[in-house]
């Protein structure tokens, strides 16, 4: 699966290029765990639990799950 990333809001900066926030995505959490990788692994979860469901929009499925608590968070 290739995801395609692009800013949605113009005045915004990638978060490949924000040293800051990119220094805390690849830092492990107190469970050793990093954001990426907690994605990770619910996406592996979500994948291993369909039981012969079809997946349509993870993309947008992603985002809505991560967009509430972020923006809770800021």
């Amino acid at each position: 699966m290739t995801m395609m990333t692009e800013t949605l809001v113009s005045g915004t900066t990638p978060v490949s290029d924000n040293v800051n926030l990119k220094q805390h995505l690849n830092t492990p959490s107190e469970e050793g765990q990093t954001l990426r990788g907690s994605v990770e692994k619910a996406l592996h979860n979500y994948f291993a639990h369909l039981e012969g469901a079809s997946v349509t929009d993870v993309y947008n499925l992603v985002l809505s799950e991560v967009e509430a608590p972020l923006l809770e968070s800021v």
